[in-house]
């Protein structure tokens, strides 16, 4: 927002310049109230702070792109996120979701108010329900994106689209970085919304693959779509805005990136994939190079920054094409980590007796369906929910390994307080702690005596 008076420094934002102007003052301001995390500060509180309040929106670019604004006041629930407002005659629409504060509030209610909320994806929601009730206005999220806290949205898109808002604004659906991600597209300013589906990262355009919630392949295929699409702007949640001459110079610049892309996995897979799938049948590894070309080199999410792979559409058509039958025996490695289990790498062992998958990746129809091809499972020590249901296999996890319900631990130390606080005896606690049928008392006993 003030690039004049503050850099990036590793992955670390900086101060190296002091502002030397009223212009360079402003901005830094600007850049002051929006911070998510309240991290820039000031020696003396500013005079002229509440002045620099009503200056957001920021408009952006006021000749050619009239009525699009950046609003400031980047919330740390939106990881820090950029949100937009579309002043439009038949209604003013809020992309994703800034902090709610009431200066704000105010600022956008003298340029007309909000009718639409439209939220790109499931990161960017930050204060949704605020601005909602604030200004009453028609929420709009894909079905595959909503969650607990968007349960309550209005309207929930349904399908692959597109969908219209208005003759001009037309909403793009563009799974990858998410599994529901949709982009606003601006018909007649030629300026799309894409939310953290394609930015500009340093001087290229980009996808940022280390944080990618769902597929890098399919993020590549929606951003391959774009090449159609008659836009000249490209206003981000996170990353760089983008400009471009014309249409032509947009998809020159989206051609390069799918090359990159392209290029890096392959190198990727030659590199990678021979130490991560062991091949034992011949007729494995005769097809095993055609199934390490299909492999993307991606990160799984935006805090884990380790090199993992993932199965790819193509290498998922050809993998289903290979009918093993259940007395061949074969180690693969599933893919699809999952940051519930921290990225773990999980694994699967053809077995004539019954076949094993060692640890769970995330869930996926696309890896069980292959899997079951494979002749199903029979053990299955990792996902206690998902796995189990999907192949009727038995779980298997050694009981000091079991997490304690939320119930027991909180019913636990209700007792330990009780004792403290009422009893000068130990005797009532260790009788109460029977009821928790699942506690080992030996571990309660060492529990208690480390307390």
């Amino acid at each position: 927002m003030a690039p004049k008076s503050f850099t990036r420094v590793g992955e670390k934002s900086a101060v190296y310049k002091q502002p030397s102007s009223r212009e360079e003052r402003l901005e830094a301001l600007q850049a002051l109230l929006s911070c998510p995390t309240s991290s820039i500060h000031t020696e003396k509180p500013p005079h002229d702070i509440k002045e620099v309040q009503k200056t957001f929106p920021i408009p952006i670019d006021e000749k050619r792109i009239p009525g699009i604004y950046h609003c400031g006041y980047n919330s740390v629930k939106s990881y820090g996120a950029s949100s937009y407002f579309i002043v439009h005659p038949e209604g003013n629409i809020l992309v994703d979701s800034p902090k709610y504060t009431e200066a704000l509030a105010r600022n956008l209610e003298e340029l007309g108010g909000v009718r639409f909320m439209f939220l790109t994806h499931r990161d960017d929601v930050a204060d949704h329900e605020k601005w909602s009730k604030r200004f009453n206005c028609e929420r709009i999220l894909h079905s595959l994106e909503v969650q607990d806290s968007t349960v309550g949205v209005e309207r929930k898109l349904e399908g692959t689209g597109p969908w219209s808002l208005y003759p001009d604004i037309e909403l793009i659906f563009a799974p990858g970085h998410t599994e529901g991600d949709v982009c606003l597209y601006h018909k007649s300013l030629k300026v799309l919304f894409p939310g953290d589906h394609l930015m500009l990262w340093g001087s290229k355009l980009d996808i940022v693959e280390a944080a990618n919630w769902f597929s890098v392949p399919l993020q590549l295929e929606s951003v391959k779509i774009l090449l159609d699409v008659d836009f000249e702007w490209v206003l981000p949640g996170h990353g760089r805005r983008a400009s471009f001459r014309d249409a032509a110079e947009k998809n020159l610049a989206i051609e390069a990136l799918l090359d990159s892309k392209l290029q890096m996995s392959k190198k990727s897979s030659q590199e990678l994939a021979p130490s991560l799938l062991s091949i034992s049948s011949p007729a494995q590894k005769r097809s095993g190079s055609r199934i390490f070309k299909h492999y993307f080199h991606v990160r799984p999410t935006r805090f884990i920054r380790k090199h993992l792979l993932m199965i790819s559409k193509k290498f998922r058509k050809h993998f289903r094409s290979q009918s093993m039958s259940r007395e061949s025996r074969g180690i693969y490695h599933c893919g699809y980590h999952s940051e519930k289990s921290f990225a773990a790498t999980s694994y699967f062992i053809v077995h004539p007796e019954g076949n094993i998958p060692v640890d769970s990746p995330r869930y996926t129809e696309a890896l069980a369906s292959n899997l079951e091809l494979l002749g199903g499972a029979r053990d299955d020590i990792a996902d206690h929910e998902k796995w189990p249901k999907r192949l009727n296999c038995e779980r298997i996890l050694h009981s000091t390994e079991e997490l304690l319900h939320p119930k027991q631990i909180a019913l636990f130390f209700f007792f330990v307080l009780l004792w403290f606080l009422f009893l000068d005896s130990c005797f009532p606690l260790f009788s109460s702690i029977y009821l928790l049928n699942q506690i080992d008392l030996e571990l309660v006993l060492e529990t208690f005596s480390f307390l």
